[in-house]
């Protein structure tokens, strides 16, 4: 896990610190309701309370084949950032996908602009399940066959945050 801060000019309208985290690693989970992906959250610590957050994700997803893993993007214990279409067993995400081969992965990239109003220590995380049928893997940074080939690869995901002047 490598965390990079930036610092740059003050100014409405301006970056006033990046900071990022980088999973190298791997994740795996079966779990049938959201898990914290150990290793992909970020904290900053905003300078003015009108200060806006600028998360940006960008992870490799992988899992057992016809699966349907979503992510869901958190500020401390609150999911932000998520859909407004769901009902019934429908599922709001903040990113989701359709899995259909053990041997691939999928790159995706969501972005969200946050208004914590505040200047406490705030820590953005990435939660991730597998809903449909239990038992079936969902891994971030891995396909679900790691057969010892070419084409098994393992690349990093990242979570950066973006502080911008009110």
């Amino acid at each position: 896990m490598a965390i990079i801060k930036l610092g740059i000019n003050s100014g409405a309208g301006k970056v006033l610190q990046v900071v990022q985290t980088v999973k190298t690693d791997t994740f795996t989970t079966n779990s049938q309701t959201p898990v914290d992906v150990t290793g992909l959250s970020v904290a900053i610590t905003p300078s003015s309370t009108s200060s806006k957050i600028l998360i940006s994700v960008n992870v490799f997803i992988g899992g057992a084949s016809n699966r349907y893993p979503y992510l869901l993007l958190l500020r401390g214990s609150t999911s932000i950032g998520l859909g407004s279409g769901a009902s019934g067993s429908r599922i709001n995400t903040f990113i989701s996908t359709h899995l259909a081969d053990t041997y691939k992965m999928h790159g995706i990239s969501n972005q969200f602009l946050d208004s914590p109003a505040t200047t406490s220590a705030t820590t953005y995380k990435i939660q991730l399940t597998q809903p449909y049928e239990s038992g079936h893997n969902a891994h971030i940074n891995r396909q679900d066959q790691t057969t010892d080939a070419v084409y098994t690869q393992f690349p990093s995901s990242n979570i950066t945050v973006t502080e911008i002047a009110g």
